[in-house]
């Protein structure tokens, strides 16, 4: 004799036979009603083996219609559920809210979507609708949702959390390095520089690195000033990236044995400035993100801090950075770029980013644009100035570049005269294959 388990199985998987009939029955013609008699006459049972089974045709059609509708998805659950609500212009506010609670207490704590509340729901779409205009307003009014002020400053607050690391990171391992290694003043009134931008570590053309490198040497400027983007970092950048290409430590190595090491050893009394570009602050980012790459730059270049890795410390660079590296929008990082500059004497501004209104203040230069230029301006305090954009040491065929190459290679001689407060510029240019500097000239060798 069977158990009253086994019998109770049997009994409901007997009952599921009928209820899937009529399921499938019912998603052939949706729209159709379907009696216990046409039930009974389509698939050949009686009355007497439905009613006793379920009780009675009336629970067999209830059990059989929600096995339906739980078959069908949200969507369409939801609207016909909708259809079967009407419009009732007396519920109020209130009434709305209170219903919607309730569902969302019942359904806690899985989500309340406008689909779940037509299912679920007491009132239909055009009920709440009059008195809310959309779900998310009725989920707002009901508390289930921030309001608009809530969420705005909730925003607000995500998107300062979303850039504190890159202050602190500023603050405790950046700043300490500002200006460290300034050289103090010497005798005299004529003061010399060399500046150069845009070198791009790798992607630089040796022969006119090699040429910038002979004339500090052979001029030996109080200050060298490497204006910006003296890495390129092409790892770090934005834009798509073919992996044969990475070369972090190689990237590192270049600058460092090539530019900072001869550099330090040729012009061991210089004051050699760094102030950083826009291919600089991807660094600093990385550095602040700690992401996958970085790992690799930590490990594989030169040492673990921030100083190491930019040769601070060691080849005494004169770091210079001013610039809040919390920002949201490319417009809002070039705006920063242009508070990175550094001001010589009263009388010289260099900056990275060209800017309106420090060449409107005195003589200066900016990088940037790998393009030389000059041109003159004048104002009450400096009577008629300079301002000169520096060329680039960056190959000037780069693979990227979609039309002719308009750039130029070459770096910046500056003499300021102290007494009478007066600015020299001349553009050291340096062709392909050689250079006229001072009457002394040089020549690519193969």
């Amino acid at each position: 004799m069977a158990s009253k388990a086994d019998q109770q199985r049997e009994l409901v998987k007997q009952k599921k036979i009928y209820t899937d009939l009529y399921a499938n029955q019912k998603k052939k013609k949706p729209n159709e009603l379907i009696t216990g008699a046409m039930f009974c006459e389509s698939n050949g049972f009686t009355k007497y083996q439905i009613v006793k089974l379920f009780g009675s045709m009336q629970q067999f059609l209830r059990e059989a219609e929600a096995l339906y509708l739980k078959s069908l998805p949200q969507s369409h659950r939801a609207l016909l559920s909708e259809r079967s609500k009407k419009y009732d212009g007396d519920v109020s506010k209130e009434d709305c809210i209170e219903d919607l609670r309730k569902v969302y207490k019942e359904a806690y704590p899985s989500e309340i979507s406008r689909n779940y509340y037509r299912e679920h729901g007491k009132y239909s779409d055009s009920v709440w609708n009059a008195h809310f205009g959309t779900f998310l307003e009725f989920r707002r009014q009901a508390g289930l949702q921030l309001n608009r002020h809530q969420h705005a400053l909730e925003k607000g607050i995500a998107k300062q959390a979303s850039v504190d690391h890159y202050r602190n990171f500023f603050i405790t391992e950046v700043m300490p390095y500002h200006r460290k290694y300034e050289k103090k003043e010497l005798p005299g009134f004529i003061r010399t520089m060399k500046i150069v931008s845009d070198i791009h570590d790798e992607e630089c053309d040796e022969f006119a690195l090699s040429v910038f490198i002979s004339e500090c040497e052979r001029t030996q400027p109080d200050i060298i000033v490497l204006n910006g983007d003296i890495w390129d970092c092409y790892e770090f950048s934005k834009y798509s990236q073919d992996p044969r290409q990475i070369k972090i430590k190689e990237r590192f190595d270049f600058i460092r044995e090539r530019l900072l090491r001869p550099l330090r050893k040729k012009c061991p009394n210089a004051q050699i400035d760094f102030i950083i570009g826009n291919h600089e602050v991807r660094i600093l980012k990385i550095l602040a993100d700690a992401t996958p790459n970085i790992k690799v730059l930590l490990s594989d270049v030169v040492g673990l801090k921030f100083s190491d890795i930019f040769g601070i410390d060691e080849f005494e660079i004169n770091f210079i950075s001013k610039m809040d590296l919390g920002v949201f929008t490319k417009k809002d990082a070039r705006e920063q770029m242009k508070n990175n500059y550094e001001v010589y004497y009263g009388l010289y501004v260099v900056s990275h980013e060209p800017d309106s209104k420090l060449m409107a203040s005195m003589s200066g230069t900016n990088g940037h644009h790998h393009a030389a230029r000059m041109e003159s301006h004048a104002n009450l305090n400096h009577g008629a100035t300079t301002w000169v954009q520096t060329p680039c040491l960056h190959v000037k065929d780069a693979e990227y570049l979609k039309t002719l190459s308009g750039w130029n290679m070459g770096f910046l001689s500056v003499t300021i005269n102290l007494k009478h407060r007066q600015v020299t510029q001349n553009i050291e240019q340096i062709h392909e294959d050689w250079a006229l500097i001072d009457g002394i000239f040089y020549e690519r060798k193969e």
